[in-house]
């Protein structure tokens, strides 16, 4: 198994990547998101994270972001998914918020603090 490694992606370009491997979900509506982040094994992507404005009025805040999809590769290496927990806590310290996530598989709901 090698590095992985955090990498710039496109919105664009991350709805590829959820089109192309995700089992149930397919791209967000209109390509819509905030921002993406990419997992790299330095041969190319093996996961994809989408995070954008939350899908509830109630929570629009101008604080919260949700977690719109997560998708990795088969056969990605173990722990591909832990790649997109530090900048997403980056994200949520730079304005000392809670960030909710809305988790597709399962329709689990979390609050991360």
């Amino acid at each position: 198994m090698g590095k992985l490694f955090v990498v710039p992606i496109s919105l664009r370009e991350a709805n590829d990547f959820v089109a192309n491997f995700h089992r149930h979900c397919g791209r967000t509506v209109r390509n819509g998101g905030k921002f993406a982040i990419g997992a790299s094994d330095g041969d190319g992507l093996v996961g994809v994270a989408i995070v954008g404005n939350p899908l509830s009025a109630t929570l629009m805040d101008g604080y919260t972001a949700e977690v719109l999809r997560v998708c990795v590769k088969p056969g990605a290496p173990k722990g591909t998914n832990f790649i997109f927990i530090r900048p997403l806590l980056a994200h949520m310290a730079s304005d000392g918020r809670p960030t909710f996530d809305h988790l597709h598989s399962g329709h689990r709901k979390r609050s991360v603090t």
